[in-house]
Order: C-alpha cells, then structure tokens, then sequence
C-alpha cells in the first residue's frame, strides 16, 4: 500500500525467549505471536484497522482475537495496535457509533482491559490502543511526544511487559 499499513512484532535476539507466529487465518491486518518463558506463554498480537473498513474487517479482527482467546494455553494476551475508532471514548468505555460498540463489546467480552488513556493522535483522539486480559502484566505506558519516534500524525507508546526471563550472550561475527 502506498499510503503505509501493515503490522509487525519484533522480539530482541539476545532475550532468552521462545516466541513463534500464533497460526490464525484471517483477512484483517493483525499478527499474533506466542512467548514464553519460564514454562509461561503470553500472546501478543498487533492490528492495524483501517478506519474506512466495517462489518466485514470487525468479523475477521473478531475471529482473530476469538481464536486467540479459545486457545487456552495463554496466561495473558496483550492486543496492541492502530484501531481508528475515533468514536470510541475510551475512558467512558462508549461510542457513538454501532461499530464503535461492537468493539467495546467485543473487547469487554474477551476480558481485554484498554490501558491507553490520552491521546495518541494529532487530533485529540484515543487511536492507537493497549489491551491486557492481565493488567497487572503491563508497567511504564508512556505516549511519546509527536514525532518523537517517526514522523506520523500518531503519537508513539512504549510498555513493558512483566516477564520473567533471561538475557542470551549473542557473539557478533
């Protein structure tokens, strides 16, 4: 696309972690990864929604996230991403759209907690997203300053999650 989308997860080479792309068929523009460490797996997953799209993209980032969900096996799924649903006050947990709703529902359902409470957009809205079904796993969300990371109308955010793991020596060649 010539005007950006797309999604991806980078994991650093030199934390002792096994990680793996979580197989979910789906048209909506999200990927999720498995991570685990300690015996424990975490799921995290990105999306970028393009905020034209409806009906049909609510059904597959539903499916997605459904099929995450249904697997069981993860202590806590973290959702991060570009949802664009400038309708959706956040704080509020209400939208002045029927889509909006479908999202909040969706997401209330799926026991996803949203962690972002100021603005990551230009104009004064809530776009970009951090949703923890463990809200305690999730420390230091910081929202960066406009153009703090890259030039975009989107404000950056930084979080970590709390994990127990260990630092691998990588040798350089």
């Amino acid at each position: 696309r010539r005007k950006g989308g797309g999604v991806m997860i980078a994991v650093k080479t030199d934390i002792d972690i096994e990680n793996d792309k979580v197989d979910v068929s789906s048209k909506a523009e999200m990927l999720s990864i498995s991570l685990k460490a300690d015996n424990t797996n975490y799921c995290l997953s990105v999306c970028y929604r393009v905020g034209t799209l409806g009906e049909q993209n609510f059904n597959e980032v539903e499916r997605h996230l459904r099929n995450v969900a249904s697997r069981r096996k993860f202590k806590a799924h973290f959702v991060i991403g570009d949802f664009n649903l400038p309708e959706v006050n956040w704080v509020e947990g209400q939208s002045t759209t029927q889509l909006g709703q479908r999202y909040l529902d969706l997401f209330n359902d799926l026991g996803l907690i949203q962690m972002i409470n100021q603005p990551t957009h230009d104009k004064g809205k809530i776009l970009d997203i951090l949703l923890s079904n463990l809200v305690g796993g999730i420390e230091r969300v910081v929202v960066l300053g406009k153009n703090e990371i890259c030039s975009s109308d989107h404000f950056g955010i930084t979080f970590s999650i709390k994990m127990k793991f260990r630092k691998k020596v990588v040798k350089r060649k």
